[in-house]
């Protein structure tokens, strides 16, 4: 006998408890209930740890796409196979994405900081540069403008 148990938070989204398997079944669109007892069969048979799918299920007037995760249970003589994690598929893809763009914000953020240190390390360089050469350049130069005070001084 397989006996299927379903999260709360399943039953709060669906806005009512689920007794029984037939109850479950009856909240699917038709198409994801067969792939359910599809995947539930596949998953019996093979005696495999879990199975993900999609499934859509209607709650009110509206359909929502779920993510669901199967997982089988040892029990006392009968398999379990729960229904552990069902999740709004929006939120998933929102979860997704967000996730996505902070990634992407920190790889931003890690570029900017190693352009600006390249950028810090470019101006130091730049004015010890700038500095060593008008010192190197001064000396000569004041030296060239005594020398060309001598020579108006003496072409008076």
């Amino acid at each position: 006998m397989v006996q299927v148990r379903i999260p709360p938070s399943f039953e709060k989204l669906l806005g009512t408890s689920v007794e029984t398997f037939d109850d479950l079944l009856s909240f699917m669109l038709p198409e994801s209930a067969n792939l359910f007892m599809s995947k539930m069969e596949t998953l019996v048979e093979q005696i495999s740890q879990h199975d993900r799918f999609i499934t859509g299920l209607q709650v009110g007037n509206k359909v929502k796409c779920l993510i669901n995760e199967l997982n089988m249970e040892a029990g006392k003589g009968t398999e379990i196979i729960c229904a552990t994690e069902m999740y709004e598929l929006e939120e998933k893809l929102v979860e997704s994405n967000s996730q996505l763009i902070i990634e992407k914000l920190q790889a931003q953020e890690a570029q900017s900081k190693r352009e600006n240190e390249l950028l810090q390390q470019q101006y130091k360089e730049q004015t010890r540069f700038l500095a060593m050469l008008s010192h190197e350049l001064r000396s000569p130069l004041i030296g060239v403008g005594s020398l060309i005070n001598v020579i108006k001084r003496n072409h008076k």
